[in-house]
This record gives structure tokens, sequence and C-alpha cells, in this order.
């Protein structure tokens, strides 16, 4: 039987993904019980974030694609010249110690935005832009990639890298380079000329060289690649999903079990995973429902079709949707080869909820994917 749940998972705000305020019988369309279909990637939302102020070059941006190879088309290129630059944006941050930048990062705005530009011929040639720091993840590449995407999303559509230095995945011959966070997910995205090189290390923004830790809003820092250990991430566990900055880890990661929850405690994402164990995850659902309330998902739609099976390389799939009075449960349980993994999203309803969570919390449940092949 067909299953809707990762087109519901995209389109939160359709009909089909509407969750009344109390389950009852599902109404019937083709065969399908198209309200269970929606619990499982449906929450309801308790407020709206109010708009805030939007500064110049962020709307300048505003409904343009960032473009590989180009920029952002109709406001700024690495073909223009930083006159069009100042014209189109406004009047930059500069910094002595980082000669050659042009940082876009006002206090009142989320988006940032930094500009290289080399001198040559009595002229400034703009030579990369990078986009960064946008939690609501509104700019789009011609690729349909996005700052919080997975890095697989971008290798699915790319291909592999054509190097990789650090936590850079960089495409020269398509004018673009990917950071990496420690979570596996895309915190910027620089876009240059395209050619046989990719920009130098003094052509990388330097927040991106030279500031370590965790990711923060603005422009991004991450651990540096000189670092000796490498924080464990999704890829460690062999998963990649959509996961917003905001997401930090929980206690110790292992390759076994990793957890990450949202800054306002309302969400928290637990991932489990075992090799050797495939033939055991269905003990281990029949476990994790034993603990809890009654699968909201009618039985029939419980196992993943094959579309959504492809999409996520998994050989067999199980979901499951869980109400309490105050927290909604859902459960993807995947297996292929000799690996199992067990994911879980937990949703604190008795908090506030905004628009932005319950929009990360469909994405990473339909966007969840096995990384790498049998065995590993």
């Amino acid at each position: 039987m067909r299953s809707d749940l990762p087109r519901c998972a995209r389109r939160l705000s359709s009909t089909c993904c509407r969750l009344p305020t109390s389950v009852g019988p599902a109404p019937i369309r083709n065969g399908s019980a198209t309200a269970a279909q929606a619990a499982l990637l449906t929450v309801v939302l308790l407020f709206t974030p109010a708009a805030q102020a939007i500064d110049k070059y962020e709307r300048a941006i505003q409904t343009k694609k960032l473009v590989e190879g180009l920029g952002f088309e109709g406001v700024l290129t690495v073909f223009d010249e930083t006159p069009r630059m100042y014209n189109m944006l406004g009047d930059p941050r500069r910094d002595l110690k980082h000669p050659g930048w042009y940082f876009y990062d006002s206090d009142a705005s989320p988006v940032s935005i930094a500009v290289f530009a080399e001198y040559r011929e009595q002229r400034f040639f703009i030579k990369s832009i990078q986009y960064g720091g946008e939690p609501g993840r509104g700019v789009v590449t011609n690729t349909g990639i996005r700052l919080g995407d997975p890095i697989s999303k971008v290798t699915q559509a790319n291909g592999d890298a054509e190097s990789v230095r650090g936590n850079q995945y960089i495409y020269a011959s398509r004018g673009v380079t990917y950071f990496v966070g420690r979570k596996s997910t895309i915190i910027a995205i620089q876009v240059f000329r395209p050619g046989p090189k990719a920009p130098t290390t003094s052509d990388v923004p330097p927040a991106l060289r030279n500031r370590p830790g965790p990711e923060t809003p603005g422009l991004p820092g991450v651990t540096p690649a000189v670092a000796k250990v490498r924080p464990l991430g999704l890829l460690d566990a062999g998963l990649s999903l959509p996961m917003p900055s905001e997401w930090t880890p929980v206690g110790t990661l292992t390759r076994e079990h990793m957890r990450f929850r949202g800054a306002d405690g309302a969400v928290t994402l637990d991932v489990k995973a075992c090799v050797g164990c495939a033939a055991k995850l269905g003990d281990k659902v029949r476990e994790f429902e034993g603990a809890r309330s009654e699968n909201q998902i009618p039985v029939p739609l419980r196992d993943v079709d094959r579309r959504w099976l492809t999409r996520m390389n998994a050989e067999t799939g199980y979901v499951g949707l869980y109400l309490s009075e105050a927290r909604r449960e859902w459960l993807i349980a995947i297996r292929k080869d000799k690996r199992a993994w067990m994911v879980t999203v937990v949703l604190d309803t008795a908090r506030p909820l905004s628009q932005a969570t319950v929009r990360d919390v469909a994405a990473a449940i339909a966007g969840v994917r096995i990384m790498g092949g049998a065995g590993k």
C-alpha cells in the first residue's frame, strides 16, 4: 500500500496533514487512512513567531536563489565588482585582521553574508560569496540545497565531492563549497567562479577557519580541520537527516547511541544503531511499543512502502506515533544488511511551539537516510 508520509512531512500546512484535536476514526480516501498518515508527522501550532526587522542586505536576497558558480542572480555575483555590492547590500562591516573580506552580519538579522574581493587592474573584483547563519533556511540553491540539509542531499544532487578539505565539500568545477558542521548538516555555502581549483585557505571565511566551538547563529564556527579529535556526528552512526544547528548533543555521543535536544527543550532526537542485530529489530520495536500508548498509525500503514524505503536507502522500515497528555513521540525503525536503527523524535507539547520547530521535526522525520553499504 502506498504511503504519503514523506509528502506530508513536507506539507505540514496542507489539508492532508492537519491533526484533529482528538484522534478518532480516519476518513477514507482512495482506500487509504489519510488522517492516520498525517498523524505521524503533524503537531499543533500554538503561536506564530513575530516578524523581525529586516536589514537591507537580507531584503535584497529574499526570494533569490543562490546559484552555484554565480551567486545571488540579479543581486550580487562573483562576476561583479564591489561598487555593486555597496549599492545592492549596503555598507558592510570590515575587519582589519581579515583584509579583502566584507561582512554583512547585523545583530538585527539572522542572515550572514561574507564577500571576498581581490584588487587587480585598479579595481576590486568579487571572488567569492559565502552565505550562512539563517535558522529559517529561507535561501535555497539552484540544486535545491538549504542550510541545515544533510550532506547526503548534496551528494545526491551533485555526486561525490571533487575534493574534501577538513569540513569543506568542494565542487571546483561547479564553483561551490559546502561547509559541514558537527552533525553532518550544511552550515554555510560558498560560491566562486568555476574552475579547476577551489579558493585557497585565505579565501575561506575567517569564521569558518579560525573560530572553533559549537555552531552558533551568524557566521558559524566549526572545529578546525587540524583538530586531533573529531567530534562524532550522525554519519558515524551510519545515518543522515536534516537537523538544525540549534539541536545540540546531549551527553556523550557514541556510534551506537546519539541524543540531541532543541535549544528550547521542546524537541529530543534519539538515534540507536547496531551492527549484526537487524534480525532482532522486530523484538526491539515490540519492547519499545510495550512501554508506550497505542500506536496511532493503522496497522496497514506501519510498514514503510517501497518508495520511501528507496529514499531512505533501507530494506525494511516501520513507523509509529505515540500520544500522551504532554508529548508526541515518533518512531522510525529501519534496517539494511546487518545493521539496524531506531530513530525517535519526542515533542514536548506542554511548551509553546513555533512554526520553525514544526518544520524542523517534519524535515527530520522525512529526511532519515542510511549512509554506506553492507555491514558498514
